[in-house]
């Protein structure tokens, strides 16, 4: 169990579908047992029978997953990337 995961979308998330749509590509590509629980711009999600809570935002040096990233500095501030952060939903 993770308490924090962080992905970077492939689309622009404007509406509820939007993030649906996103999670589901994620899920794809990361090749998890991810379940939406819940649809809104603040979408509760199932990963492997854990329940987080999902947020758009900004990435930034310590939420990145990818230590070879992390390591080297590799976030691009400029463009400021967002990001999908998942959360524990306690």
């Amino acid at each position: 169990m993770r308490a924090c995961r962080v992905f970077e979308p492939k689309d622009e998330i404007l509406t509820v579908k939007d993030f649906s749509r996103e999670l589901l590509k994620y899920k794809k590509r990361a090749a998890l047992d991810l379940t939406i629980v819940e649809e809104s711009m603040k979408p509760i999600v199932l990963i492997d029978g854990t329940q987080y809570i999902c947020e758009l935002g900004e990435a930034n040096l310590e939420e990145t997953e990818n230590p070879f990233q992390r390591a080297f500095g590799m976030v691009n501030v400029v463009n400021k990337r967002k990001v999908v952060k998942m959360q524990l939903n306690k």
